[in-house]
């Protein structure tokens, strides 16, 4: 990687401290907070929905979104270009 260039975990991992934090300290923030009854203990709430959430998750959906509009507008760019015309 270039100079100044962050890694792309590096937003998630950002993440990670606050969940981990909160959830071990039961701050009532949406870091923590987990809809319906949760009986998990620390470590398997946290590496679901912490760490499995923000690593994996996120990141597949990430790629994926990108790389269909991505698709989505290289299609539209393609049908878009003048044609070339030979020259006379």
């Amino acid at each position: 990687m270039p100079n100044g260039s962050s890694s792309p975990l590096s937003i998630p991992r950002l993440v990670l401290a606050p969940t981990f934090f909160a959830l071990r300290g039961h701050w009532g923030t949406h870091y923590d907070y987990l809809p319906g009854p949760s009986k998990l203990d620390f470590w398997p709430r946290f590496l679901w929905f912490g760490f499995f959430e923000e690593l994996i998750y996120w990141v597949s959906f990430t790629v994926a979104v990108g790389a269909l509009s991505g698709s989505v507008a290289a299609a539209i760019a393609k049908r878009r270009a003048p044609k070339a015309q030979p020259a006379t």
